[in-house]
């Protein structure tokens, strides 16, 4: 556990071993990006990478870089968390050691960078290396879900609904159960083809099961409430929708994962148009905008941008005009404080 590890942390540090003090940090600030504050998370793995970098460990360094990756990807930043992934895979290229940068980690990266072609190929590849072994692994399974993800967002909801069936598949062959994470998945693609009863059963288990789960990863459950925004929104159903958006957004504001608010852009925006609120759906619109994860889906297209900018385009032009002059340009934690304020 944490107090372990901050135990051998400190051991480490009296006696001057470096590389225990590195691994140490880096444990810890994995820990942490679950279950704690991203900011420590971040500024563990930052400690670590720089001992790595004095011992001249490039496996160590590329190892750390695949974590503060994960934890920019977390804090919203797509940009710097793909940056950093690609620095992995060169350094692991580098000294042959491939699998110390996740090359799923870099397909999720390049997905919520919006470029999912290229997330789409270097899913699939990853799944034909597994494969070629002949042996059938929860790794294998991980893939094909976020190779499911990845098609999502691309609008091929037939090949998602495969890949998220074998990824469920697999999982049940090895556990005998099925994951919730690939339900999840399975729930999205339903959602976008308008199956809300196949929807709603899968992606309410997924919050049943982060509700009752006892894990300290945080982002899984903030994604539950995010889902439960869009699936509501799409049933009618005003009450709950701002009650998982409010769950989402604290969630991800206490614990600094600032992808759950833009998770949430679209839905907010619509719900901000619903009742007349013309600046705030400007200053969403225009946050999502920047991230082509958002713009360029079709899976955010399908199930909320569509009909927003439908109503948008029905407004009189002198109203559009105004939410355009008075909407404002927010990053994604001053949108989560703005959001949060009007919920309270």
């Amino acid at each position: 556990g944490k107090n372990h590890l901050e135990e051998s942390l400190q051991i480490f540090r009296k006696i001057g071993d470096k590389r225990g003090e590195a691994t140490a940090l880096h444990f810890l600030s994995y820990r942490i990006t679950l279950a704690e504050t991203l900011a420590s998370a971040q500024h563990m793995a930052e400690q670590s990478l720089a001992l790595y970098k004095q011992l001249n460990d490039p496996v160590g360094q590329a190892k750390l870089l695949t974590q503060l990756s994960l934890v920019h990807d977390y804090q919203g930043h797509t940009e710097e968390a793909l940056n950093l992934i690609q620095q992995a895979r060169i350094i692991a290229g580098q000294c042959g050691v491939v699998d110390a940068a996740d090359d799923n980690r870099l397909a999720v990266a390049l997905m919520h960078g919006g470029r999912f072609q290229e997330a789409r190929q270097i899913s699939q590849e990853s799944i034909q290396n597994i494969e070629q072994m002949e042996i059938e692994t929860e790794m294998l399974a991980w893939r094909y879900n976020t190779l499911g993800r990845i098609h999502i967002h691309l609008g091929d909801f037939r090949l998602a609904q495969q890949a998220a069936e074998r990824a469920n598949q697999i999982f049940v062959e090895l556990r005998k159960q099925q994951h919730p994470f690939f339900l999840r998945t399975l729930g999205l693609v339903f959602l976008a083809k308008g199956s809300y009863d196949r929807s709603a059963e899968a992606l309410t288990y997924n919050l049943s099961w982060q509700d009752e789960v006892d894990d300290a990863n945080q982002l899984p459950r903030a994604s539950a409430h995010v889902d439960q925004c869009y699936l509501n929104w799409r049933m009618g159903r005003p009450a709950e929708i701002r009650r998982h958006m409010k769950a989402a957004l604290e969630i991800g504001s206490r614990h600094g994962t600032f992808l759950v608010t833009l998770r949430l852009l679209p839905v907010a925006a619509l719900v901000a148009l619903d009742h007349s609120n013309r600046r705030l759906t400007h200053s969403l619109i225009t946050l999502g905008n920047r991230y082509p994860y958002i713009k360029d889906s079709h899976w955010y297209t399908t199930v909320a941008l569509n009909e927003l900018h439908r109503r948008l385009a029905a407004l009189p032009a002198t109203e559009r005009a105004f939410a355009e002059t008075q909407g404002r340009a927010l990053t994604l934690p001053e949108m989560s404080a703005e959001l949060l304020t009007l919920l309270a």
